[in-house]
């Protein structure tokens, strides 16, 4: 039939059955004359279908019992239904009518008493129940025949019932033996005889002698097993229950006789006897309690199935004083209780301790697991699967089944032995673990014993002891799920109660007690935060939430102690804690990735003072690899403050560590055991790769809070000890408790083939607290002395020399990681072990570097690891060169210097020599070539590439540390170590422009943690006394921070020079140079640049004690409008030159230097404002002597003319305004002879620097000045200069020794102007001279008058100019002056110039 079909059928056939209960006569009179013809007969075979629906439509029809019209329409109903069923015919018809039939009738056995008396009921059940007798006798009826005629015999008349239930119950037990017949034959006989006892009774002695007889069918005399032998139960417990709440005597002296009473029952155990007692014992005593002493008639009409014990509930809760004073309940209760503690006892001596953690029940374990692992149960397994992951699998054997089953059945009878229940909770039966949980939680709701239960669940969950006892592999006993969930909910059911008592009734010895309780669960819970598995870890967390609040405040009122609590530490730290002062989020950012150090900023950053629960209730993998470091960290702060708390909760992990450590041997390689091939290694590694982290957490917590001791113990070499577990475990836990022993107990996981085991190790010897610091230090010299320095000297020649294996590479990459780890610890101690410990690491770095520079080591590509933690331990030793300035004596004076250049050798930023390109190339190539499997050849070199790439970060770390001292070397002293060798081939020295080109390449790269580095290298330079002019100058040119095209390094530079401005006073920058380049970049258009400029030019005001407060401008500045910030430029370079005029000389000659290094293109911007700032600093020059005779610049002077002469060169034409007003702002003073010394300085100079380039830039500088207020004083200088006598050549400048500052201005100019145009002078006047010129060129000779007449030509006079004044000159003069000037003009210039000169008298 169509599945639709079937489901439209159904609900007909329910909305049939709801009408029935309505308009019951309606409904049922049309289903009958439907059957009219089934009735009399008269249907074809060929339409069964049709009355099969019919008859399957009125299943949902039911017959009330009650009021009794409505049963008597019911029983006429039947009585015309049981006359179609008599005459039904096939196969199909008859089978749905027969369970038609049975769904009608079965639910009147619940509620009919005498109703069923009556006549036309007794007529249909005479119809049809020897109808269903003889179907049984036919095989294809008998499964729904049977049911019905049991269900029939049920619900007959009184007397009908007890003419024949005999007859069925034998016909019932004589097919027990066939299994497919066992269960609906056993349901069919408990409906008998729930019908015999309480609906047709007969008296009490007739009953219990057919009961005898009954009974023993099931229970036969001289066995322990009941029949049939069947695996559920239930039947035979409700047949019990039924008799028991019946005839109670009769069934208290046969649940006795059953539990051998009267002999020793552990002699010969009867578990299926015992379960079906027990069972029904507390079935009735439950419906006594209910006042239900009638058991319920079953509910499920399907015989099939077993009875459901909906219909039967039970508790195993205390019985109240109401159900023990009834007759005979208490005498009943005291003896089946000893009985069944007797049993309960044997079962638990003989199967109680099989538990999931015992390796032994594992099935994989089993002899017989072969076999049995393909089946769920075979003749001599028991399989018992669990939830627990891969412990989860257990096996037990047969031969003790039966005793298990007891064990199994006395799970209500034990409560009163809470060890026998929690052991139960681990069982390995399921059902067990069940009924012992729900055991322990009605005893926590019993106030009387609910203490006594938390303080032995806890003892056993958290005594280390007891960690140590129980199971004999790895696993603990919270890696159960069900056990740790019990304990959590026993916890929580505690803390429930402890919260709703009264405060005034918590006082003196209870709240003592109460607090002491507490204590113990909160070290649980503390315990529980260390697991690596998410459930453990969320409910250690949910614990402390809850608990802790409440303790803290219970702890308060306590002042009977004066012993502190540390529920107020804990509370502070876990619930009130600052991000921003916390110490558990330091020091381990460099065991982090990007995305998990990107994590660590977010909870930094976060304000919830309870963030290190959150951590650790995280379902996030990068929290829960963050927590790896915190707990510990957190376990080693609380030590102080708990001192008894945290010591009890160390103890704990001692004992799981210890429970560990043996696999981790296993599966490091380390135990003779334990050996296997690489690739099964590593695949047992990566399937174990949890417990690997856990035992990591556990260890780095141990070292993290371990006891300094001054014992030490004997040290053997790595790899060479734990080949066998240890026997004790007291043992193990005692190497365990200080910092020696447990460096001891990790160094053998150093080498192994394995990253996790040595990354695991490393952490935690590097975990060590800071006061065990110099004995770890002690350790490592004595470790590494052994294993490296002794066994390398064994055998000179032999290939056990240098680098020998892969193992010795690994060994001394992991003591290199832990000096390189626990360097900081160097800078934190106490002077007294500080220099002790300084000489230990300085001489680990001088072995290590003569290791790594041996000829054998220096090209091994297997040692890039070691290099990058070397690079690393350098960089932290002398990052503070202060600690070791009480080592100099020990010091190599070059040890600077060789270090830097041996990182330098290994650094790929930047420049690289070509033996090092070389170098690389090799061992990547030789890294790929030591791999085997020509598919992992890749992998190796992307591996190796990766730990070069690692090495160069580092290598950028250790340089800057030591660039200070390796460019500057320290005085030479006398060496008294006797270890040190003296230098055959020193490194060769640092120049400035190469360790500034690495510093730029690594600010290029862009890297934050490199350019940290770079910046603190550049800084330590700029911090020396005497650095050296040539790099202060490099440095400012670098630090000039383009306008169009700023590079990353560019603002790097800029960046760290600021630093060095404001927070270093004692820098070696001058006021001018600062200022130079404080106002370049204050220009930019990038707003970051523009504040580092202004507080690099506020830091410089204030350090030359400036006056003026330039707070005003902050705003202009960082302003993003170009119209304000730049007016600010303005308004600072003022403010500057009107505050320090006596910086006018050195700022002028800054600019110079740094415009002639700016190119043009590009920062236009820059050159004018520049520019237009120096028009404030020039007036402050004093170019002139005092004495007012002489016409002359000051030396000084000359430089200040030397500087703005090469800017008009060049800047003339593209900033010719500006040019302008620098010459004309320098002339404009109170004193009229600097326009006239000026011009004196350009013609005497002009003599000395032969080159057309010269004289147009003096003419230029002549024609700015003509517009000046010193204009007239000038021309009259020229005029003076332009007589005849002047006009003819003169060698004078030639015979004169110019003193050394005139010799080296008159060389500046000479390479400033430099060109291969000599200047060419006018007719007779011009004499070529060959004699040597004094910077390699032959001298030009001509005269004053003519240099003079050819500035004139520049000469610029507006109409009204001041000149019609007159000029004191006679008429030969001036018509020399007029004929030269316009001669000059018309030869230089190529045309005639008319001047209006107002000749005197």
């Amino acid at each position: 039939m169509n599945p639709n079909y079937k489901l439209c059928a159904e609900l007909y056939a329910g909305v049939l059955g709801c009408l029935a209960g309505i308009r019951f006569l309606s409904v049922t009179d049309r289903f009958l004359n439907e059957l009219a013809p089934v009735a009399h007969g008269q249907i074809a075979k060929d339409l069964d279908t049709k009355y099969e629906n019919l008859v399957k439509g009125m299943r949902y029809v039911q017959i009330k019992v009650w009021p009794p019209e409505a049963f008597e329409e019911g029983a006429e109903f039947m009585e015309a239904m049981a006359k179609s069923f008599e005459n039904s015919h096939g196969l199909r018809f008859k089978v749905a009518f027969a369970e038609t039939l049975t769904r009608l009738l079965h639910p009147i056995g619940k509620a009919a008493q005498a109703e069923v008396n009556h006549p036309q009921w007794e007529k249909a059940i005479e119809k049809i129940y020897p109808r269903a007798k003889e179907m049984m006798s036919k095989p294809r009826y008998w499964h729904v025949a049977y049911p019905l005629a049991v269900t029939a015999l049920c619900v007959a008349p009184h007397q009908f019932f007890l003419k024949h239930w005999m007859a069925c119950f034998e016909y019932g037990i004589s097919k027990l033996k066939d299994k497919p017949y066992r269960i609906p034959i056993l349901n069919g006989i408990v409906r008998l005889i729930w019908t015999y006892l309480y609906r047709c009774q007969e008296p009490a002695s007739t009953s219990t002698s057919k009961l005898d007889g009954l009974l023993k069918h099931f229970f036969p005399t001289g066995r322990s097993s009941v029949f049939p032998p069947e695996e559920h139960l239930e039947p035979f417990i409700c047949v019990v229950h039924f008799i028991i709440s019946r005839y109670f005597e009769y069934g208290r002296d046969f649940c006795l006789e059953l539990l051998q009473e009267s002999t020793n029952p552990s002699n010969t155990l009867a578990p299926e006897r015992v379960g079906i007692v027990v069972q029904a014992t507390l079935l009735t005593l439950h419906g006594l309690e209910r006042e239900e002493p009638t058991p319920t008639w079953p509910s499920s009409v399907d015989f099939s199935a077993i009875p459901s014990w909906d219909d039967y509930p039970s508790s195993s809760d205390v019985l109240p004083a109401s159900v023990l004073s009834k007759p005979g309940i208490q005498e009943f209760t005291e003896r089946f209780g000893a009985v069944t503690s007797t049993i309960a006892r044997t079962c638990f001596k003989a199967v109680g301790h099989m538990s999931v953690f015992d390796d032994q029940w594992l099935l994989g374990r089993s002899s017989a697991s072969g076999s049995a692992s393909t089946f769920e149960e075979s003749h001599n397994l028991v399989i018992r699967r669990h939830p627990e992951g891969s412990f989860a699998l257990a096996s037990y054997k047969r031969a003790i089944n039966p005793g298990h089953d007891v064990y199994t059945a006395h799970r209500f009878l034990f409560p009163t032995v809470v060890d026998m229940l929690i052991h139960g909770v681990v069982h390995v039966e399921p059902r067990v673990g069940e009924v012992a949980g729900a055991a322990l939680r009605r005893f926590m709701k019993d106030p009387v014993y609910a203490p006594a239960v938390l303080k032995c669940f806890t003892a056993f969950m958290f005594d280390p002891k007891n960690i140590e006892r129980e199971g004999n592999g790895h696993r603990t006993l919270l890696e159960s799920a069900r056990l740790l969930n019990l304990w959590t909910g026993v916890v929580e059911t505690w803390t429930t109660g402890l919260s709703q008592k009264p405060k005034q009734d918590l006082t003196g010895n209870n709240l003592q007690v109460l607090l002491q309780q507490a204590e113990e669960i909160a070290l649980g819970a503390l315990f529980l935060l260390s697991y690596e598995l998410m459930t453990v870890r969320c409910a250690g967390v949910k614990l402390v939430r809850s608990l802790v609040p409440l303790c803290k405040d219970l702890a308060s009122e306590d002042t009977s102690t004066n012993d502190p609590s540390p529920f107020s530490f804990m509370h502070s730290i876990l619930f009130e804690n600052d991000t921003k002062e916390s110490p558990f989020l330091e020091g381990f950012d460099e065991l982090l990735d990007r995305t998990e150090l990107d994590r660590l900023q977010q909870w930094r950053r976060s304000a919830k003072p309870d963030f290190l629960l959150r951590i650790a209730d995280s379902s996030v993998e990068k929290d829960r690899k963050i927590w790896r470091f915190v707990y510990p960290e957190f376990m080693r702060a609380s030590m102080p403050t708990c001192s008894k708390f945290i010591p009890n909760c160390r103890a704990v992990i001692e004992a799981a560590t210890s429970r560990y450590h043996p696999m981790m041997l296993r599966l490091a390689g380390i135990s003779s055991s334990g050996r296997m091939s690489e690739r099964e290694g590593y695949r047992l590694i990566k399937e174990n790769m949890i417990l690997i982290d856990q035992w990591y957490v556990w260890t780095r917590t141990l070292c993290a809070t371990a006891v300094v001791s001054d014992c030490r113990p004997p040290m053997t070499q790595a790899g060479r000890e734990h080949t066998r577990a240890p026997s004790e475990s007291n043992f193990e836990r005692e190497r365990m408790s200080t910092t020696r022993c447990l460096f001891k107990h990790l160094t053998p996981f150093l080498d192994v083939d394995y990253t996790p085991f040595r990354d695991a190790a490393v952490l935690s010897i590097s975990a060590f607290p800071l006061e065990g610091y110099p004995q770890l230090l002690e350790d490592l010299n004595l470790f590494t002395t052994r294993q490296f320095y002794d066994e390398g000297r064994t055998k000179p020649g032999s290939p056990a020399r240098g680098i020998r294996t892969r193992r010795s590479a690994r060994l001394h990459s992991a003591v290199g990681r832990i000096y390189y780890l626990t360097a900081p610890y160097l800078h934190s101690l106490k002077s007294s072990s500080k220099q002790d410990a300084l000489y230990q690491a300085l001489k680990f770095v001088r072995n290590t570097q003569a290791f790594l520079f041996a000829p054998e080591n220096r090209d091994h590509y297997s040692l890039q690891r070691l290099r990058r933690y070397f690079c690393g331990l350098v960089e932290r030793l002398f990052d503070d060169s202060g600690d070791l300035s009480g080592l100099d004596n020990s010091i190599s004076p070059n040890i600077h210097l060789s270090l830097y250049r041996m990182c330098e050798e290994w650094c790929q930023i930047g420049t690289q020599n070509e033996s090092a390109k070389t170098r690389f190339i090799l061992m990547q190539r030789a890294a790929a070539a030591a791999i085997k499997d020509p598919e992992a050849e890749s992998d190796a070199g992307e591996r190796f590439q990766h730990e070069t790439k690692l090495l160069s970060h580092a290598s950028i770390g250790a340089m800057s540390s030591l660039c200070q001292k390796a460019y500057r070397p320290p005085d030479t002293v006398e060496l008294t170590s006797p270890i040190e060798r003296p230098v055959v081939d020193p490194p060769k020295s640092l120049e400035a422009v190469q360790v500034l080109d690495r510093i730029q390449a690594v600010f290029e790269d862009a890297q934050p943690l490199l350019v940290t580095s770079a910046k603190k290298a550049l800084q330590s330079l700029l911090v020396l006394p005497e650095p050296g002019a040539g790099l202060l100058a490099d440095v400012l040119c670098r630090g000039f921070c383009h306008a169009t095209a700023s590079t990353l390094s560019s603002a790097a530079f800029f960046d760290a020079i600021v630093d060095v401005v404001c927070i270093a006073p004692s820098h070696s920058f001058t006021f001018a140079q600062v200022i130079c380049l404080g106002l370049a970049n204050l220009c930019h258009g990038d707003v970051t640049i523009r504040r580092y400029a202004f507080n690099t030019l506020v830091a410089a005001h204030e350090q030359r004690a400036g006056v003026i407060a330039m707070a005003e401008f902050e705003t202009m500045v960082a302003n993003s409008t170009p119209s304000v910030y730049l007016q600010a430029h303005r308004l600072v370079g003022e403010c500057l030159a009107g505050e320090h005029p006596e910086q006018a000389f050195e700022v002028l000659a800054e600019v110079t230097a740094l415009l002639s290094r700016v190119h043009r293109l590009g920062n236009e911007r820059v050159c004018h404002l520049m520019l237009q700032g120096l028009e404030y600093w020039v007036p402050n020059l004093e170019i002139t002597a005092s004495d007012p005779s002489k016409l002359t610049l000051t030396s000084r002077g000359s430089l200040v003319a030397y500087h703005l002469l090469a800017l008009t060169k060049r800047f003339s034409e593209a900033q010719p305004e500006q040019i302008a007003a620098i010459w004309a702002r320098l002339v404009e003073v109170p004193e009229p002879l600097s326009g006239r010394a000026v011009a004196s300085f350009l013609i005497n100079e002009s003599l000395k620097v032969s080159t057309t380039a010269f004289v147009k830039c003096a003419s230029e500088v002549v024609a700015c000045l003509s517009r000046s207020a010193a204009g007239v004083q000038i021309f009259q200088e020229l005029c003076s200069v332009c007589g005849p006598e002047r006009m003819l050549p003169t060698f004078e400048h030639r015979l004169e020794h110019p003193n050394p500052a005139e010799l080296e201005l008159w060389s500046d100019l000479d390479v400033l102007f430099a060109d291969d145009q000599p200047r060419q002078l006018l007719g007779s006047c011009s004499v070529r001279d060959d004699t040597c010129h004094p910077f390699g060129r032959p001298f030009s000779s001509g005269s004053s008058g003519h240099d003079a007449a050819v500035n004139c030509t520049s000469y610029a006079v507006s109409s009204d100019a001041s000149l019609r004044a007159p000029v004191p000159l006679n008429n030969r003069q001036g018509g020399t002056v007029y004929s030269g000037v316009s001669a000059v003009h018309h030869r230089e210039y190529g045309g005639p110039r008319r001047f209006p000169l107002l000749v005197g008298k």
